[in-house]
Formats: C-alpha cells, structure tokens, sequence
C-alpha cells in the first residue's frame, strides 16, 4: 500500500506520498495515488490516449476536464489527493477498500491514508469520546502508551 499524507497549515499545502506531477493547459496538478484503476483502457480510449500512461497521470487529465465529476467514470479501489494550486481534492473509491483520514482545526487539514500519521503530525491532540468504563480499560490495554488520552 502507498502512503499518502498531507497537511495544510493557513495558505501553505504539503503532500508527501509517492507524487506525481504534470502541467496541462497551465495549470500544474499535484497527486499521490493508492489503489487500482479497474477500467483504465476505457478511460484512455474515452480520452483519446493511445499510449501507456500511468493511472496518476489518466487521473490528472480526468481531473482537468472533469474535476469532481471524475469520479463518475472511475471504476476501481482507489484513494487519491489532487493540487492543482488552488483546490486539494481529496477522493477514495464508493466502497472504502482503500482508507482516506482527515482531520482540520481552526488553521489546519489533516489528511492520510492511515490514522498514526495524522496523530503523529501533532495537529491534533487524541481524544476518546466516549465515556470510559472499566470494559472499555481493558480493551484499551493493547494501545501504544505513546500517545495521551484526554478523557
């Protein structure tokens, strides 16, 4: 699995991840991407591409002409961000095979492909929300005690 994890922090954008990068109509698109592209062939046939390409790129073109609407014609497992400088997109496939996190404060967003990475970031402080009873303790017990609990 691809990690994905960015953060926006006032007007200033992240994304870390394996990313990928390429300018249309001059517009320079940013996107990290894990997951599978099911009807990858359709989509280039629709779009007139008749070479290889890889699904990052297919997914950037389907974004300049479609923005969110994209995800009308993908077929897949897929979590995916966009930058495109002014907008972040942030997409994953109807089912949720593959996961997409986010969080925001006052001056911040958050997002990952896995929870640790967004509680690593310290952006946010862990808390549990619902009320603790000593059942809940105990199946608490396996919790790294790196992190605080606020209760």
């Amino acid at each position: 699995m691809n990690k994905i994890y960015g953060i926006k922090i006032d007007d200033s954008v992240t994304i870390t991840g394996n990313i990928y990068e390429k300018e249309i109509d001059n517009i320079k698109y940013t996107i990290t991407f894990d997951g599978n592209i099911y009807n990858l062939d359709v989509l280039k046939a629709v779009l007139g591409i008749k070479e290889d390409i890889l699904a990052e790129e297919l997914l950037l073109i389907l974004y300049s002409h479609h923005k969110q609407n994209m995800l009308d014609y993908i077929n897949g497992d897929f979590a995916f961000v966009i930058f495109d400088g002014n907008t972040l997109f942030i997409a994953r496939d109807r089912l949720g095979v593959k996961p997409m996190y986010y969080t925001k404060t006052d001056n911040s967003f958050v997002f990952a492909s896995n929870i640790k990475d967004i509680l690593d970031s310290k952006i946010i402080e862990p808390i549990i929300s619902v009320p603790l009873t000593p059942a809940l303790v105990k199946t608490l017990n396996f919790i790294n005690k790196a992190y605080t609990w606020n209760i």
